[in-house]
């Protein structure tokens, strides 16, 4: 590993080299965090805050890591023995417990680098990899295929993995009750034509919830997650950010709920919201989303979007691009002026947020525009400070559906 990146590269087997290669295995053992994001309307803040909730937080936590030693479900040994089985290029990945393994042996440099950028850039710190290069690997034809397969197994799975060959996609995992897994079947036929099997666990599990309120430099976290472990690297996260006395963890467990990769990363993501004076981030019914104000502020009747606020939004297209999935924009106004008046104002705040997304590479076909006017207030508009938190701009992030 080179540059603090945890994707691995061994060296390239020059053409003709029969000799095997040695495989070093990375194990990443983090406790992750749940991204997420979701403008909510009204929320209850806490004002008291102190150290000793976390510290408590944090012993529960170690008691529960310490607790956990159950055996991962799916082996990635398994896995390794099934795709390499036959002569040729062939991959190898478990998503398990908010990490990501992958080995396997590619034909060409280009390749392994496709492979490892859509690693990067779907699971970031929390992927290892250790790809080889031999040009007698048979087809580069599917390991070009293979980021769809790995984004769309982080978008659906609680946990899996799979194994492709020349011959065969293999995949196997659990997905909560209610998923369309047609798409990651979909995904998998097109990386490897000749053969797609699946042993993939519906379960009856409901989504997390996490709400995490940030105001003039205080964070409060609501919600219900599957386990301690997950309570703690989110609260741990969090007061990476903001000082442990300035978070007030409040999650609890639920172990009716699920917690899948696509929702973690939850540092990174909320890092990316942290300019901004207030802000809600939080995750309900899988919908990932933001509501800003006090950062990118409309003056009234304008829908320029400053230099500042350009700033302060650059984040956010690459975290549409990690959730691979689409994204509305909602505009809000105060409530001076008609409705008609406000209702066109938010469209077109709403829209140059759309048109900065789009200066910043993302695909105008994902992103919708949803003006509000003044119909949803989040603060009195009696006070000027309470017009300032009006007029702001929401954005849900959506799973591909």
């Amino acid at each position: 590993m080179s540059g603090g990146n945890s994707i691995s590269r061994p060296a390239t087997t020059e053409p003709g080299n029969k000799s095997a290669t040695q495989w070093k295995r990375i194990v990443l053992a983090l406790g992750a965090a749940m991204l997420l994001v979701v403008g909510l309307n009204v929320w209850k803040l806490t004002s008291s805050t102190s150290d000793e909730p976390q510290v408590a937080a944090d012993q529960d936590a170690t008691a529960a890591d310490q607790a956990d030693t159950s055996a991962p479900k799916i082996s990635l040994d398994d896995l390794v023995a099934r795709a390499s089985e036959v002569d040729g290029s062939w991959i190898a990945a478990v998503q398990d417990d908010f990490a990501f393994t992958l080995e396997g042996v590619v034909n060409t440099e280009a390749a392994r680098q496709g492979i490892e950028a859509s690693l990067a850039e779907t699971y970031g710190e929390f992927a290892t990899s250790d790809i080889a290069v031999d040009a007698n690997a048979g087809t580069d034809l599917w390991p070009s295929r293979l980021p769809a397969l790995i984004q769309e197994g982080a978008a659906q799975f609680i946990d899996g993995g799979f194994a492709v060959n020349d011959q065969e996609t293999y995949i196997v995992g659990t997905v909560p009750k209610g998923e369309n897994i047609d798409r990651l079947r979909e995904t998998a036929i097109e990386v490897s034509l000749p053969k797609v099997e699946e042993d993939v666990e519906i379960v009856d599990l409901l989504p997390p919830r996490v709400v995490a309120i940030s105001r003039n430099g205080k964070l409060v976290i609501d919600g219900n997650v599957p386990d301690q472990k997950l309570i703690n690297s989110i609260g741990s996260a969090s007061a990476e950010l903001y000082g442990g006395q300035n978070v007030d963890n409040n999650l609890s467990v639920n172990t009716n709920t699920f917690a899948r990769f696509a929702f973690i990363r939850w540092g990174e993501n909320l890092e990316t919201f942290l300019p901004f004076k207030d802000f809600t981030l939080a995750v309900e019914n899988e919908q990932l989303s933001s509501e800003v104000s006090g950062g990118v502020v409309f003056e009234t009747n304008s829908s320029v979007l400053s230099e500042e606020g350009k700033r302060l939004l650059a984040g956010v297209p690459d975290l549409v691009r990690r959730a691979n999935g689409s994204v509305d924009i909602l505009g809000h106004t105060d409530n001076r002026g008609s409705p008609i008046q406000n209702l066109d104002l938010s469209r077109e705040r709403a829209q140059a947020v759309k048109d900065f997304f789009v200066e910043e590479g993302l695909d105008p076909e994902i992103i919708g525009v949803i003006p509000k006017g003044d119909r949803v207030p989040i603060a009195s508009n009696d006070t000027p400070e309470g017009q300032e938190r009006n007029r702001r701009v929401q954005i849900v992030i959506l799973p591909r559906g």
